[in-house]
């Protein structure tokens, strides 16, 4: 995964962001735009420039947008405790490219692996008064299933354990990693990690 980064400049000083308990998907209600169009765009809005973190293209190319620390101005009431990730596209009517989808599942995957494990992934119209990312964005089977669709499923259990014990789960690893570890209990665990990070 690349991210490219830009050469936005701000209208004004970026606050920076207290905590991170939300990763919010949007869409651009834009067919084909750019992230210097949707900057554009936002600062007709009065704002300091775009309000999402990360762009999305339809060919899978990711732009950063604001800087990963700062507040956003993508969900009304929710930029201190959230990031956004703008999709381009109009997905009320659209259908996702798949080299789309998979770029935003690689994004959600480095997201949550490297700096918010336990931020939740949500639609804009989950958190805010909106019908974005649109009916035809596939919200659920993003949420759902972004770690097979990236193609990033955990297959070690050392990786497996860890996480459950970061987010308190478990609490004696060494139990759940002597030799000879049933296959079943390696089932259960991915499945609880499948859980947790979805919901």
């Amino acid at each position: 995964m690349n991210i490219i980064e830009t050469n936005i400049k701000w209208a004004s000083s970026l606050s920076k962001r207290p905590r991170t308990d939300y990763i919010v998907l949007h869409h651009a209600e834009a067919s084909k735009c750019s992230v210097e169009q949707v900057d554009s765009w936002h600062k007709q809005n009065g704002w300091a420039g775009i309000g999402y973190h990360f762009f999305v293209r339809k060919d899978g190319t990711i732009y950063r947008g604001r800087p990963l620390d700062t507040m956003g101005a993508h969900v009304s009431g929710m930029n201190s405790r959230s990031i956004g990730i703008c999709a381009e596209g109009s997905y009320m009517t659209e259908t996702m490219p798949e080299a789309q989808k998979k770029a935003i599942c690689e994004l959600l995957v480095y997201l949550k692996d490297k700096y918010y494990p336990v931020a939740s992934i949500v639609g804009h119209k989950e958190v805010g008064q909106s019908n974005c990312p649109g009916k035809n964005f596939p919200l659920s089977e993003i949420k759902n299933n972004y770690r097979n669709i990236a193609g990033q499923e955990y297959t070690r259990l050392n990786d497996i354990v860890w996480e459950l014990n970061h987010r308190g789960i478990i609490t004696d690893s060494s139990l759940w990693l002597k030799k000879g570890a049933d296959k079943n209990i390696y089932w259960l665990l991915r499945k609880i990690c499948q859980y947790v990070r979805t919901h």
